[in-house]
């Protein structure tokens, strides 16, 4: 038995920043939400944000089937939430995957490899009708039991 518990907020949990490629990001005094539980504030430009392909519920137990809790992670107790950024292309592949907060080496690790398996799973982000790239922030929750 995983001693592993995934919680994820849904929608909104992972557009701490949203920026397509190509354009420049948005003032702050564009479109402006605030996120409590977001680090950053939310700046919503595209028309339909990209969107995993079965929706975040599908996101949620992808990631949890996917996880691995790393061993040294769990004899140090570690645990927390882990925030990868990424990018989703035009064509719902990803790039740019990096860990802007972490917990330690060995959870971050695991985060940013898991994020990877999720390349070509994303519906694209449009504006104006057309797909465009951009960029997501996922947070992802490690806690032991």
């Amino acid at each position: 038995m995983k001693k592993l518990l995934f919680i994820s907020c849904l929608l909104g949990i992972f557009f701490a920043s949203c920026n397509y490629s190509g354009h420049k990001a948005p003032s702050p005094k564009a479109h402006q939400c605030w996120d409590e539980d977001a680090v950053f504030p939310l700046h919503i430009d595209a028309d339909h944000h990209a969107s995993f392909k079965g929706g975040d519920k599908a996101l949620i137990q992808f990631i949890a089937t996917q996880t691995n809790y790393p061993l040294q992670a769990k004899e140090n107790g570690e645990q927390g939430e882990v925030f990868v950024r990424f990018v989703v292309e035009k064509d719902g592949g990803i790039r740019d995957v990096e860990v802007i907060r972490g917990v330690s080496k060995s959870l971050d690790e695991e985060a940013k490899r898991v994020v990877l398996l999720t390349a070509g799973k994303w519906n694209p982000a449009t504006k104006n009708g057309e797909a465009v790239n951009i960029s997501m922030t996922l947070p992802i929750y490690f806690k032991l039991n």
